[in-house]
């Protein structure tokens, strides 16, 4: 569904990109998918630890997938990525 890049900084917050190739479909598939991954993001957004540039690349799947699992995409993702806070270094 999503691919996540992760590079953590010394700054406070958090930046995010989220990236919709032209395989996925038209502007319109491509901007319906970005949203979705973005309101996705949002979700779990105060879950995460802060200092970091995220990007988020959309695939296959991302625009017909049940919003509950790109949720939980996303959230294992970040917990792959030790991004949560509830994780310890």
């Amino acid at each position: 569904m999503a691919t996540v890049y992760v590079l953590r900084g010394e700054r406070q917050g958090l930046r995010v990109a989220v990236v919709a190739g032209r395989r996925l479909g038209s502007a319109v598939s491509r901007n319906r998918i970005r949203r979705r991954l973005g309101e996705a993001f949002r979700h779990i957004e105060k879950d995460l630890r802060s200092g970091a540039d995220i990007v988020i690349v959309a695939r296959s799947g991302a625009e017909t997938a049940p919003f509950e699992s790109v949720i939980s995409h996303l959230s294992e993702a970040f917990v792959d990525a030790r991004m949560m806070r509830d994780n310890v270094d």
